[in-house]
């Protein structure tokens, strides 16, 4: 397991600590864990330093490791780029029940036009 080149734990639910042995995966290209709940400090050791800030981004209780060996705030939970994201799906959404409400009604105009159809048909 000390070869893998790629970890992507995000959108996990994931609690509780970064657990140090981590810091011992020399081959890791791709680290997320992002999206999850983790906390106490990001490890600064071994291969884990050399990743950004987005692969710890949205853990609230998670916090980088100061010089004094002290843990300060870490990343930010919200980055303009996902307020951007969460309204371009709010369009998405609205334009999705739009169509689905047109579907709607035509499927209801042609079931009454049918109807009607048949019973002027009927009466002549």
């Amino acid at each position: 397991m000390k070869e893998i080149e790629s970890l992507d734990l995000s959108h996990n639910e994931l609690s509780g600590k970064v657990p140090l042995q981590l810091t011992q995966l020399s081959s890791l290209g791709v680290f997320s864990v992002a999206y999850n709940n983790l906390s106490g400090c990001i490890p600064k050791s071994g291969h884990l330093s050399s990743f950004g800030m987005d692969s710890y981004r949205a853990n609230t209780n998670l916090h980088n490791i100061t010089q004094g060996n002290a843990c300060a705030p870490g990343p930010d939970p919200l980055l303009e780029e996902d307020v951007e994201e969460t309204l371009g799906d709010l369009g998405l959404y609205a334009i999705t029940a739009a169509a689905f409400l047109l579907a709607f009604c035509a499927t209801i105009g042609f079931s009454f036009r049918r109807s009607y159809g048949r019973i002027v048909m009927l009466k002549l």
